[in-house]
C-alpha cells in the first residue's frame, strides 16, 4: 500500500497556508483567496508541482488543462500535415529530378545539334535548317536541386516514376 502524503492548509487572518510533503518552500504556499488554494492544490498536489509558482503560471497551467483536448486535437493535426508535407517535398523532389533529367537530355541535344551544324560548313541547306532549330531552342542554363528550392535533408526519396538508374550527388544537388 502507498504511503500517503502529508497534506494540510493551515487558515490565516490574511489567506491559507499550503503546506505538503516534498514541497520546495519551507514555510508552505500562501493563497489569499479559496480560489487561489484550489488552482495551487490542484497544481501542487494534483499535478506534483513542488517549486513555487506564480499566480500567472498557475492560471496558464489551468487554461492548458481545461483546453487539453482541443490541444491533442491540434497536435494531431500538426503531425497529420507534416506528414502531408514531408510526402509533398519528396514528390515535389521526385518532379524537380525529372526536371533536371529532362533539362539535361535538352542541354546534351542542343550540344549534339551545335556540333553537328559546325560539321556541314557546305550543306548549306542542312545549315539552314539547323540554324532554324538552334534560334527555336535557345540554350538553357543546367538546372540543380538547390536551384529548384529543394532541400536534401535525407527525407526525399526517388519519385516512384523515375525509370531509369541515376544517382543524386550530395554535396552539389546535382543528378549525375
Amino acid at each position: 500500500m502507498e504511503k500517503l502524503k502529508r497534506i494540510t492548509v493551515d487558515f490565516k487572518p490574511n489567506g491559507y497556508i499550503l503546506k505538503f510533503d516534498g514541497m520546495k518552500a519551507k514555510g508552505g504556499y500562501m493563497y489569499f483567496s479559496p480560489d487561489k488554494l484550489l488552482k495551487g492544490f490542484m497544481l501542487h498536489i494534483g499535478m506534483e508541482m513542488t517549486e513555487q509558482l506564480n499566480m500567472e503560471t498557475i492560471d496558464d497551467f489551468i487554461v492548458a488543462a481545461l483546453n487539453w483536448k482541443e490541444n491533442k486535437e491540434c497536435i494531431k493535426e500538426i503531425k497529420r500535415l507534416n506528414s502531408e508535407l514531408r510526402l509533398m517535398t519528396q514528390r515535389r523532389n521526385g518532379l524537380a529530378r525529372k526536371l533536371i533529367e529532362e533539362r539535361n537530355n535538352y542541354i546534351s541535344f542542343h550540344a549534339d545539334v551545335t556540333a553537328a551544324r559546325s560539321e556541314l560548313e557546305d550543306n548549306k541547306l542542312a545549315k539552314k535548317t539547323l540554324d532554324k532549330v538552334l534560334g527555336v531552342h535557345r540554350e538553357r542554363l543546367k538546372l540543380t536541386m538547390k536551384a529548384l528550392g529543394a532541400k536534401n535533408d535525407g527525407g526525399d526519396v526517388l519519385s516512384e516514376h523515375t525509370t531509369d538508374e541515376r544517382y543524386v550527388d550530395e554535396s552539389e544537388n546535382e543528378i549525375i
